[in-house]
């Protein structure tokens, strides 16, 4: 979860606030043929050995199981993660 609240529901740039918000703008991503066709199409789409189609079914499917997560009460969302890289 703290990937999630670090780059996703702390950064001012998105709009997704909470779980559901993030599962919804995901599957819409994943649903748009034109999006699909662009990342196969596009010449720098390999995603850590993946292909784009794989990607994107690894995505699809960590949506899935995100649907299951309760999501935490306020109070138990830990502060913003620092991450430093050595």
């Amino acid at each position: 979860m703290r990937c999630l609240d670090t780059y996703i529901f702390e950064d001012p740039g998105m709009l997704e606030q909470n779980i559901s918000d993030m599962q919804i703008r995901g599957q819409r991503t994943c649903k748009n043929r034109a999006y699909r066709q662009r990342l196969e199409r596009s010449r720098s789409s390999i995603w850590i050995g993946n292909t784009p189609a794989e990607a994107m079914q690894t995505i699809e499917e960590f949506l899935r199981i995100t649907q299951s997560v309760p999501a935490p009460a306020p109070a138990s969302i830990p502060p913003r993660a620092v991450l430093s890289v050595r």
